[in-house]
């Protein structure tokens, strides 16, 4: 990836970079100390942005790898060099696929648009 610096993070910052965005969270019940403690805390440095990423790898033999939380700053529209970063990161792990869950629809748009594909949604609704 050209002009793009990545280094690991304390899980400490990453929390706190990753806090904004915990309402976006679906379950809406892990902290953000919980979510940058279930992988690796990552800062991608880009042309334009700043991404904070937090990476596990799952399934049988790790074959997956997951988003746990991904937050961007910058000008740039940071989704399509975070995901290739990702994907490249995975294929030089040994993994088969990357995969995440989101409820923002604008990210999804663009993700599809990326080849990724969609495999269902947690869909709310209040009754009180």
């Amino acid at each position: 990836m050209a002009h793009a610096h990545v280094q690991e993070l304390s899980r400490a910052a990453a929390a706190a970079a990753i806090a904004p965005i915990m309402h976006l969270e679906p379950s809406g019940q892990a902290s953000a100390d919980q979510v940058a403690g279930a992988g690796m805390p990552l800062q991608l440095d880009v042309e334009g942005g700043r991404l904070v990423l937090v990476l596990d790898r799952r399934g049988a033999c790790g074959r997956q790898l997951w988003i746990e939380a991904a937050v961007g700053q910058g000008s740039a529209d940071l989704t399509a060099a975070g995901l290739r970063f990702v994907e490249e990161t995975g294929r030089h792990a040994g993994c088969q696929e990357v995969a995440f869950q989101t409820s923002r629809r604008g990210l999804v748009r663009r993700a599809e648009r990326l080849g990724y594909q969609v495999h269902g949604f947690i869909l709310r609704k209040a009754i009180t």
